[in-house]
């Protein structure tokens, strides 16, 4: 199924594979046939196999399982029950990878080594500002035209963000 559905390489269907059959085993150690299975089951194979794994290895196991049990819900029809909408689990943050942040020498480096000589290097760092004083993203700032950007309110209306929300923002003196 993972063939004709996805491209998927096969060190990760070596994976896949892996947690599948541990989760049947885990199914015929306690004499429960897969027709039977309930989400209370699921959780507890879950529960046990993710015990001390990273929080990132703990949701792949538990997407595998969703997919898993979507096919034999969907494809097979062997589940009265579509189980997998039941998983839920608590987001998983990269607390192994937290944010950078720049110190306040590190911002000021950064903005004497900007040039203003050429219209490039002007726009590279007014794009900079922009980036620094508003927390746009840089697709964001890149969409930026001369008509979003109201000089005499100092305001900056970005029209195209993620999540399709326009919004107006006060532009600091600096990003002027």
């Amino acid at each position: 199924w993972y063939d004709r559905t996805r491209e998927v390489t096969e060190s990760r269907k070596k994976w896949i594979r892996k947690v599948i059959t541990d989760f049947t085993q885990w199914l015929t150690d306690r004499n429960i046939r897969i027709e039977n299975v309930t989400i209370d089951q699921v959780d507890a194979f879950l529960e046990e196999r993710n015990e001390n794994l990273a929080p990132r290895t703990a949701s792949d196991n538990r997407g595998i399982i969703k997919g898993l049990l979507r096919y034999l819900y969907i494809e097979k029809k062997i589940l009265k029950r579509d189980l997998a909408s039941l998983i839920v689990s608590a987001p998983v943050f990269a607390y192994h990878n937290p944010p950078k942040y720049l110190r306040k020498n590190e911002i000021q480096r950064l903005f004497d080594a900007l040039n203003t000589r050429t219209s490039e290097d002007l726009r590279a760092h007014a794009m900079t500002r922009l980036a620094f004083c508003t927390g746009l993203r840089p697709g964001e700032i890149a969409r930026i035209r001369l008509d979003d950007i109201s000089f005499e309110k100092a305001e900056l209306t970005v029209p195209e963000r993620k999540g399709n929300n326009p919004i107006r923002i006060p532009l600091p003196d600096d990003a002027i």
